[in-house]
């Protein structure tokens, strides 16, 4: 209809659905049959083979929904891979039946899977069991569902204006007959990152901090800390394949990263970073993220691109694995090797930059998350574990060898030096995470290979031992790396109205001599201690490991190291602005501090 605006739209679909509720038979769909008009004869009962489809998709639907904790979840018949958007995946699946939708199997087909269903042997897992469910209602998953016609009712709800009849045999409309890809369209620039940071500020999606405690809130009086979640010399869990699998969640709020930092030799500091994130659009947004920082010129070369066409698992290839049009991640195994596990990456970031590196994990520093078994790694907020408000999750190599090139205007760099990897996911909304962060990485291929790293937040006022309005607690966590062993763990949480103890397990940070500045309105520290004390994991040396890292940050007018302050509202997309815009009247900063040499002192 030409010239009729949304009022016309609107009359046009109104007058639609009159007629449509005057003639449509009844056509039964969940609980909610439609209503016949008088005198229109009741039509007969479905055949076998239509009732036992309907039976089945209904059966699917309903436990898939109750194992993902979503509401408007819908099968993937076609490609079970695809689960995984809910958070879940299918086990048990018959191997001599095609995986297909249920309108193109035989009725003896049909039959066994509804049977498998209902003795156990066809289920819906999850992806990861102690976690707590979605926090969500339901998915933006924009795949048509093709198992049942919609009610009159649910097309009055809906605001399009678009018609389309859905052949459930028609394989040109099947929900899975497109590649499982994500499309989106390039964007602007954009620029998430910290190396410390003194300040709040939103989900930094480079340095999520890791912990495994409980954090309260407003669900009674008690809570659960790192300490007595993990006792101190259980601190250490190995990581295992699935730790570093992408999930990719595509729900409210989930964020997931991957990031390699390299510390090249010749001074040059260099991040590669995977950015997946979901907050309420109609797809993710993935981005990948360079950044290389000069320490003798101060010059900054970065670059942010949104990609098209992401997937994690590419042909050949298992979920440690991802790609896209403009850069692909690859996970190698060499076992029995000096180094038993590598990624490689390649980009096309630009007409003038592209980059390859090579990152492999010696074989004596394994890769770690705190706590041992499905647990260790994650962070859950809220009194019940298992009915958790949000969740983090975070797993560390903490000490790699890293080997690429940068080609920028024509001209190809060669680095080689020391690096570091983390895997995070943050399960809720980024500013009931943290309202402060801290992260010091110091990487050095003396005395057969050194590392130390550490990663602290604070939690905001919602989240701490009483409730709402106890929060501000420090949680941190933190590793040692000595003559290329893996040589500590080391995890504390700090009440705020505990004073820090002297004592047992130590993983902190302190500001010092912190002053007002202006360009942040935030109390800078001009120096840092970062200190670690716990028990030894290496086999053949017990006891206990200290270190510590004390940074002189300069002064505000003559700062040491400074490579930045970034202002991250300044800087992120126009949609992730939309989506954090709480912040009233304070803008989140990042400090980034690349200082040569460090202070570094251990006994």
């Amino acid at each position: 209809m030409r010239n009729g605006g949304d009022t016309g739209a609107k009359a046009f679909k109104a007058h639609c659905f009159r007629e449509l509720e005057q003639c449509l038979p009844s056509i039964q769909h969940g609980d909610n049959p439609l209503s016949l008009p008088d005198g229109v004869p009741t039509p007969p009962k479905l055949p076998p083979a239509r009732s036992l489809k309907n039976e089945l998709y209904d059966t699917v639907r309903k436990a898939l929904r109750a194992a993902s904790g979503v509401r408007n979840a819908e099968m993937k018949w076609t490609n079970h891979e695809r689960l995984d958007v809910y958070g879940v995946r299918l086990v048990g699946w018959p191997s001599d039946i095609p995986v297909a939708n249920p309108s193109s199997l035989k009725v003896s087909q049909n039959k066994i899977i509804l049977n498998c269903l209902e003795n156990g042997e066809l289920r819906f897992e999850r992806l990861f069991p102690d976690a707590p469910p979605p926090l969500i209602e339901s998915v933006n998953d924009t795949s048509p569902v093709i198992d049942e016609f919609p009610t009159v009712q649910q097309l009055k709800n809906s605001d399009s204006f678009s018609w389309v009849s859905l052949d459930p045999s028609d394989p040109s409309t099947s929900e899975d007959s497109k590649p499982t890809v994500y499309q989106t369209k390039e964007n602007e620039d954009t620029f998430w990152q910290a190396t410390d940071d003194a300040s709040a500020m939103i989900g930094d999606l480079w340095t999520d901090i890791d912990i495994a405690s409980l954090l309260k809130n407003d669900m009674g009086d008690t809570s659960h800390s790192l300490s007595e979640a993990f006792k101190e010399n259980d601190l250490f869990g190995e990581l295992e394949p699935k730790d570093t699998e992408w999930i990719c969640i595509n729900s409210n709020f989930v964020t997931e990263t991957q990031t390699f930092y390299v510390s090249a030799v010749d001074g040059k500091f260099i991040i590669l970073q995977v950015i997946h994130s979901s907050v309420g659009l109609w797809y993710p947004n993935v981005q990948f993220v360079f950044k290389l920082y000069d320490s003798k010129t101060k010059q900054i070369l970065w670059k942010s691109i949104n990609v098209n066409n992401f997937v994690a698992s590419p042909t050949g290839l298992d979920k440690r694995s991802c790609k896209a049009d403009e850069f692909s991640i690859t996970y190698k195994q060499n076992p029995g090797t000096d180094y038993p596990e590598s990624y490689t990456i390649t980009a096309n970031l630009a007409a003038d930059l592209q980059l390859s590196f090579d990152i492999a994990r010696p074989a004596g520093v394994p890769g770690w998350k705190v706590g041992k078994g499905p647990r260790g790694g994650f962070t859950y907020f809220g009194s019940d574990p298992n009915n958790a408000e949000g969740y983090a999750i975070h797993r560390f190599w903490p000490y790699t060898k890293a080997t690429g090139t940068v080609i920028s205007a024509g001209k190809a760099v060669t680095y080689q030096g020391p690096s570091m990897m983390v895997k995070a996911i943050q399960g809720m909304r980024p500013n009931l995470l943290a309202s402060a962060w801290n992260f010091a990485n110091f990487q050095s291929q003396e005395h057969g290979g050194v590392s130390a790293i550490q990663m602290e937040f604070k939690t905001c006022a919602t989240h701490g031992r009483k409730g709402a309005g106890s929060g501000g607690v420090w949680v941190n966590i933190g590793s040692l790396v000595v003559g290329g062993k893996l040589a500590a763990i080391t995890a504390e949480t700090k009440w705020p109205d505990e004073e820090p103890r002297n004592e047992g397990v130590i993983s902190r940070t302190t500001h010092q001599n912190a002053v007002y500045d202006p360009d942040t309105t935030y109390n800078a520290p001009q120096q840092i201690l970062w200190q670690w004390h716990g028990p030894s994991v290496l086999p053949h040396a017990p006891g206990t490991i200290k270190a510590k890292l004390d940074v002189d940050l300069g002064s505000l007018q003559k700062p040491n190291g400074l490579i930045e302050k970034v202002d991250v509202l300044a800087e992120i997309p126009y949609v992730l602005k939309m989506a954090v815009n709480y912040v009233a009247g304070t803008k989140p900063y990042i400090y980034q501090v690349s200082s040569l040499p460090y202070g570094f002192d251990r006994c």
